[in-house]
């Protein structure tokens, strides 16, 4: 599984994105990248540019599965 985190003062690296109140993840790093992307390009639509270096694709394993 693959999450996209966003790093913030406070916390360092945290996957901040929500889907009904859980955190969000992807099956795959291309849908994950996918989805940064068009994030960004959302962002940049509304005169929001941000910085892709905020954001990083962060793999990991689900606790009890293997």
């Amino acid at each position: 599984m693959y999450e996209v985190q966003t790093y913030t003062i406070c916390d360092g690296w945290v996957n901040t994105w929500q889907t009904d109140g859980t955190p969000t993840v992807f099956k795959s790093f291309g849908e994950a990248l996918d989805e940064l992307d068009e994030h960004l390009a959302d962002l940049e639509y509304a005169n929001m540019a941000e910085d892709r270096d905020n954001y990083r694709i962060k793999f990991f394993e689900l606790q009890g599965k293997k």
